[in-house]
């Protein structure tokens, strides 16, 4: 009786579609266009200031730090973000924020000439 039943399940196929811009095959997806034309169409990162981080409009999906020279005064932060485009379909995207260390004296003892043990950072 099982095995009756088993016999009119039909199976699922993945749909495949030609990319509307450069043609090539691909699996169906909301948007009905590769990852590297809806990339060139729509660029996520448009708002997004180098300096500022302002989040409202996008997911952020990943953080780290990458490593640099100590000396170097630089600090690189790496962020992966998401965001929804064209009918639903959701583009993620890697971008880097660059932090730059200025010195400078602390208020305190900045009329007066300073150790140079008593300088801060501002990043």
């Amino acid at each position: 009786m099982a095995h009756e039943a088993a016999m009119f399940v039909v199976p699922q196929t993945i749909g495949h579609v030609l990319c509307p811009k450069c043609g090539i095959l691909m699996t169906t997806n909301a948007a009905n266009m590769c990852v590297k034309c809806l990339a060139s169409k729509v660029d996520i990162t448009d708002g997004l200031q180098k300096h500022r981080l302002k989040l409202k409009d996008v997911r952020l999906v990943h953080a780290e730090f990458v490593w640099t020279e100590p000396n170097s005064m630089r600090m690189i932060v790496r962020l992966k973000i998401q965001k929804e485009v064209l009918r639903g379909a959701v583009l993620e995207k890697a971008y880097e924020i660059l932090y730059v260390e200025h010195r400078q004296m602390c208020e305190s003892y900045s009329r007066r000439q300073a150790n140079p043990d008593q300088w801060v950072d501002v990043v």
